[in-house]
């Protein structure tokens, strides 16, 4: 059959999946949360699927411009040094869990990038809403989900600071929050004019160390969970059985000869013989030596090492009589014919 994984992200806080078998049209899974990509998932029509997919988070914070020398990726500068050792950043100054960048939950999958310009951009303060007397170096864009190459998703966004170190105006260390309420025109209004939190995507930044050189660009690159317009799609194929796994000598009666009565029958009126190593699909046909039919069986099995019972009857429903009898094993690997007795 075919099946496809779907999502729904109508909750971003818990996305779940479904799979869903697109032969019959039915959902197989439904409003599944698994996406560890473990071993904890149920098995359904036979097969195990596995889901795997990141959170809303930070992926990787890099400097993508003004780096020393050509850097193929670039630099990674999240809680660790810049190419020129110059700066690092981090949500606070003493550790570096980059979960407090979506600590409210709203990160989504835009992609920002910090770039530190001559002209700087007006800012506000976080503590007051007031707008600060001068400028912070550098401007914040929101640049899209992913489309790092193209503009024209980009789009600038204004800023809010904390004076952590009481300077008067931004400075490495201090707490910045940027919000998607777009920048401009000048004078922005003050005081600030935004909703929170829906404006608030991304969490605390701080750049640490030092001010990165003018004309620097750290890009922060969001993780890209699994949403409602991605959908996996994988076939399974019927099992088949290799024809040179199949041997048709190998088919046996047992017992042989059947002596009334063996002791695995579980009464006098029970009889049983049993055809073994049958391939998975085969009919066979029993016979007096005089050629008389006597019965039919049908065998399907998921093994070429099926087994088939019979219980002494014939197509009429009698008990057959003590002698040597025929059968004759008809598959799509071939025929065989053999023979059994019967002792009363």
């Amino acid at each position: 059959h075919d099946y496809k994984v779907t999502f729904d992200d109508s909750d971003p806080s818990n996305i779940v999946w479904n799979l869903i078998d697109v032969t019959t049209g039915q959902t197989v899974l439904e409003n599944q949360t698994n996406q560890a990509g473990d071993d904890d998932y149920l098995v359904v029509d036979g097969i195990l699927v596995r889901v795997s997919g990141p959170n809303f988070n930070i992926k990787s914070i890099v400097e993508i411009q003004n780096a020393a020398g050509p850097v193929d990726p670039p630099d990674n500068v999240g809680w660790s040094w810049n190419s020129t050792s110059d700066f690092y950043v981090s949500t606070d100054v003493s550790g570096s869990d980059f979960t407090r960048m979506n600590w409210r939950g709203l990160i989504g999958i835009d992609d920002w990038e910090i770039r530190f310009i001559e002209t700087g951009s007006e800012y506000h303060n976080w503590n007051t809403d007031a707008k600060w007397p001068n400028r912070c170096p550098f401007e914040v864009w929101n640049i899209g989900p992913g489309t790092p190459d193209h503009d024209s998703d980009d789009k600038r966004i204004q800023i809010f600071t904390i004076d952590d170190d009481e300077s008067g105006d931004w400075s490495p260390g201090d707490r910045t929050y940027p919000y998607e309420r777009e920048y401009g025109p000048e004078p922005l209004p003050d005081p600030a004019e935004y909703s929170f939190p829906a404006e608030f995507h991304i969490g605390r930044i701080l750049f640490n160390a030092g001010v990165p050189a003018t004309n620097t660009i750290v890009r922060f690159i969001t993780n890209k969970p699994n949403a409602s317009t991605d959908v996996f799609t994988f076939s399974t194929k019927k099992a088949v059985i290799a024809e040179d796994e199949v041997d048709l000598d190998d088919i046996r009666v047992v017992p042989n000869p059947y002596i009334v009565r063996n002791a695995w029958e579980v009464s006098r009126d029970y009889s049983v013989i049993a055809f073994t190593h049958l391939p998975d699909e085969c009919t066979i046909r029993i016979y007096t030596l005089a050629g008389d039919h006597l019965q039919t069986l049908e065998h399907e099995s998921a093994t070429f090492d099926g087994n088939e019972n019979w219980n002494l009857l014939t197509k009429n429903n009698q008990k057959i009589a003590a002698g040597i009898y025929i059968y004759h094993v008809e598959s799509p690997y071939g025929e065989v014919i053999g023979k059994f007795a019967v002792v009363r």
